[in-house]
């Protein structure tokens, strides 16, 4: 597979490294197998994102100022470390939205060093589910962008062994990611990134490019905007990139992308307080 990249406004290089793989979901495993997850109808969504005292997560981090920490330590460069970035960036924000205001941004390149084995060449999102829980996190302070492969990375395991996220939900029907975002879950999710993704239509909404999906994006929250579900994507390169570092989307971003890809749901809460 060709991975996209393309050079910024900064002049930087920017790389997109999520491969196709068609996922495998055990039995039982699936968000819409779990003890009391009931997927919900879209008229259902839609009356939870319309209720007026729902929290706007972006807003909320903003005026706490953590945003603008998030957003400048988050980012993978010239990487193609897409993946590990979102399963970083999902354990950093639940634990946040959980409630752990310590300010601590977890690093990518610490998990996309167990994801590629070596090679800089990208990965799967199925792969990136596995590390999520298997290996743990490193801050990003401690293990920077550009320390992707395992030789730059072992000595760190001790300290990633101490903040293991609980097991995160797949999701094996697109009705059941929808249903597990708009409960406030954080989803793990594949687009294809091309020439039109960060061109934002009038309403603010990313242009779709055509693709299986090679770019890895965790989904902060979902929302309604004139009516229709649109999920907010954090694009892991930085605040300069489509709004203060955020996308919107719709669903006909995943309509190529997530028969090829393990979509996934991370409860917030676990590691709160």
């Amino acid at each position: 597979m060709e991975l996209y990249e393309f050079t910024d406004e900064f002049g930087e290089t920017r790389r997109c490294g999520t491969i196709p793989e068609t996922p495998e979901i055990p039995v039982g495993a699936a968000a819409e197998e779990q003890p009391g997850f009931q997927v919900w109808s879209d008229d259902q969504i839609k009356q939870v994102l319309s209720d007026p005292r729902r929290t706007d997560r972006i807003e909320a981090m903003r005026a706490a100022g953590f945003l603008s920490v998030f957003t400048k330590k988050a980012n993978q460069y010239s990487t193609n470390a897409c993946n590990g970035w979102l399963d970083a960036n999902a354990f950093t924000l639940a634990r946040w939205f959980g409630g752990n205001r310590d300010g601590v941004v977890f690093s990518g390149a610490y998990n996309y060093s167990l994801i590629n084995g070596g090679r800089d060449a990208g990965s799967s999102l199925a792969a990136g589910f596995r590390t999520s829980t298997e290996n743990g996190y490193v801050p990003v302070d401690l293990c920077p962008w550009n320390k992707i492969y395992r030789k730059d990375t072992q000595q760190f395991d001790h300290i990633a062994a101490q903040n293991k996220a609980a097991d995160p939900w797949p999701a094996r029907t697109m009705a059941g990611f929808r249903t597990g975002v708009a409960q406030g879950m954080l989803g793990g999710a594949a687009i294809q990134v091309g020439s039109n993704l960060e061109r934002k239509t009038s309403s603010g909404i990313a242009p779709v490019d055509n693709g299986p999906g090679n770019h890895a994006v965790v989904i902060i929250q979902s929302r309604l905007m004139n009516g229709k579900i649109v999920y907010d994507a954090y694009l892991d390169w930085g605040p300069q990139h489509g709004h203060d570092g955020f996308i919107t989307l719709t669903e006909d971003h995943f309509a190529q992308t997530a028969n090829n890809h393990m979509f996934w749901l991370m409860p917030v809460g676990q590691w709160g307080g």
